[in-house]
Formats: structure tokens, C-alpha cells, sequence
């Protein structure tokens, strides 16, 4: 069953390229978790290669270290990094560009070490973050705000990603961190669930693919690609459950399937959106999120930072309308 539906995708991926022929891109990505399944998919089942790119996959842990990586050069494409990093980097004069909103939604979730009776609990507290100016930060002081409480009256702790964030909430370095929906799933017992952010509804460009506009000016073609692998990606998620939780298993290391299930729908119908376009609503709450932080980010406009045009061509081209 399993190699019937194997080969199943790899005629939908249509017929492969010669290996000479395809275009070599080093790809980042800062969580190994559930949340980048499509991603996996496009990896494993060859959506890459149909489009003429042989893409290597770099896991590098956070998002601030990812877009580090791509200003340096080490990758040509970062995906599922979050706008904070990029809006921050962009604001202080690094050549960015996102070139798709592939998810927007604040997927985000508060714990703590111990019970929380009351907000006024949190002044005063450490919470930990994978980076200044990073997602985990802005979601941090979100939910901080959402709960009656100034930012400014509790400690940050940069500690890392995910596991390193419910490491140090384990061990007591920090009393409280913001977990993804994925990061919650591999979290050990036990953490105590403040607030999820998931639930209020807020836009926010959680999951994009972001490159240097100098890649997006002279390797369009590429970008484009990308961009189709991984919405040809998503729909197959949507469409093939039972694959797509053995390849978020194979690539997570997560031997309970029954685990990766429960966020089988949420990865593929609630984080990742089909038409990955950027929203001004999402943007416009990083940057009031960051400005008392990074003053010049007050300037941006959407423009600085997202470029439509790839959706927007795609759109014009029928791909979106055409599964």
C-alpha cells in the first residue's frame, strides 16, 4: 500500500529530471518538527525535483540563525523562518525579501513550570525565547500584552529553540516559554498551558520563504519553483494522511504515529495556507510589536519586505486554481 501510494505521488510530481539538469539550492529551515511536514514532502516525494531543483535541506536551529545564514550565503533560500527576523534584519539594511507567506497564523502557545492563578504571576518572571527579535520573542510579548502585562516587567532569556526551551523550562532556568503547536507535541510532562495564542485569531507570517532580493531578482524562475513545490506539497498533505504522518515520522524521529496525527490537520489545514500571500494585518503586528525595540522599523512599509509578485503571478497563471 505504501509503495502504491509512493508511486501515486511520484507521477503527480510528473516525470523526473536528469540530475545535470537540475538546479542545486541549499534550503534552511530552523525547526525539525511536525510544523514543516511540507517541506519534507516536497523533499522526499520530489514536488523539488519536478520543478528542476535538487534542494538540500539545512536544519539550523532558530530563525534569527537561519536568516544569518542566508545574509552570509551559506543558503540561497530559508523557509518557514517567520517575518520578525526578516523585518528586524531588513529594517537595518540587510537585502531581503520574503516572496511567500506560506502560513499566517500565530501558532503559539504560553507555558509555564507551574500553575498560573493569576497574570500578575508573570511580572517579574524569566521567560525564555530562542532570540531577540525572533518569532519567539514578538510572540512572547503578544501574549504578554494580551494578558494585562508589560513586557518590560518581566526577564528575557535567549536559550534556543524548541527543545532547548522546554529543556531549560524543565530544569527551572526559566519559569516560562512560548511553544509551537509541534514544539507542544514532543514537550515533556509536565507543562502547564497559560494561553494559546492559536485561538484569539491573530494574522501573523509565521511560515514564509524568504531570499535575498538579489536571488529573487536574477533567479526568479527558481523562487517560482520553490513556491510550487511546496503548495503542490500542501495540497498532498491535505489529501494523503497516512503518508504524510509516516514522513513527518521518518524525518521527526517520532515513533508514536498516533502523536503526529493529532497534528496532522492543524500542519496542513490551519498552519500552512495553499495561497501563500502576505497580509498587512500580519505585518502591521510585527512591526508594532518590535518598534519600541527597533525605532527604524516604524519606516517599513510592506513592500520592504514582502514581494507579491511571485503569488501574484502564479495566481494570474491558473496554478493556484488548477489541483
Amino acid at each position: 500500500m505504501r509503495l502504491a501510494v509512493l508511486l501515486v505521488a511520484s507521477l503527480v510530481a510528473t516525470v523526473p529530471r536528469p540530475a545535470d539538469s537540475l538546479e542545486k539550492l541549499r534550503i534552511g529551515y530552523p525547526a525539525a518538527n511536525v510544523s514543516v511536514t511540507p517541506l519534507f514532502i516536497a523533499t522526499d516525494l520530489g514536488f523539488f525535483r519536478a520543478e528542476g531543483l535538487d534542494v538540500e535541506m539545512t536544519f539550523i536551529s532558530g530563525a534569527t540563525p537561519v536568516v544569518q545564514a542566508l545574509i552570509a550565503g551559506d543558503i540561497q533560500a530559508g523557509v518557514t523562518v517567520g517575518a520578525p527576523p526578516v523585518v528586524t534584519a531588513v529594517s537595518q539594511g540587510a537585502e531581503l525579501t520574503i516572496a511567500a507567506v506560506l502560513g499566517n497564523r500565530l501558532d503559539y502557545t504560553l507555558v509555564s513550570r507551574t500553575p498560573v492563578r493569576a497574570p500578575a504571576e508573570l511580572v517579574g518572571r524569566r521567560f525564555g525565547i530562542s532570540a531577540f527579535g525572533s518569532p519567539a520573542e514578538v510572540a512572547t510579548r503578544i501574549v504578554l500584552k494580551r494578558l494585562g502585562v508589560d513586557p518590560d516587567r518581566v526577564s528575557m532569556v535567549a536559550v534556543g529553540g524548541g527543545p532547548q526551551r522546554t529543556a531549560a523550562l524543565s530544569a527551572g532556568v526559566i519559569d516560562f516559554t512560548v511553544l509551537s503547536s509541534s514544539e507542544l507535541l514532543q514537550a515533556p510532562d509536565p507543562v502547564h498551558i497559560v494561553l494559546d495564542l492559536a485561538k484569539v485569531g491573530l494574522d501573523f507570517p509565521s511560515q514564509t520563504l524568504v531570499v535575498t532580493k538579489q536571488f529573487a531578482a536574477q533567479r526568479r524562475p527558481l523562487v517560482l519553483g520553490m513556491i510550487r513545490a511546496l503548495v503542490k506539497a500542501v495540497r498532498y498533505m491535505r489529501t494523503n494522511r497516512e503518508e504524510s504522518v509516516r514522513i513527518a515520522a521518518r524525518r521527526t524521529k517520532i515513533d508514536d504515529l498516533e502523536r503526529i496525527q493529532k497534528q496532522w490537520h492543524h500542519v496542513a489545514f490551519n498552519l500552512w495556507q495553499e495561497v501563500p500571500r502576505p497580509s498587512e494585518p500580519g505585518f502591521r503586528l510585527v512591526v508594532e510589536t518590535l518598534t519600541d525595540r527597533h525605532p527604524r522599523l516604524a519606516t517599513l512599509r510592506p513592500s520592504d519586505v514582502f514581494d507579491a509578485s511571485f503569488v501574484e503571478e502564479l495566481e494570474r497563471s491558473g496554478f493556484f486554481a488548477n489541483r
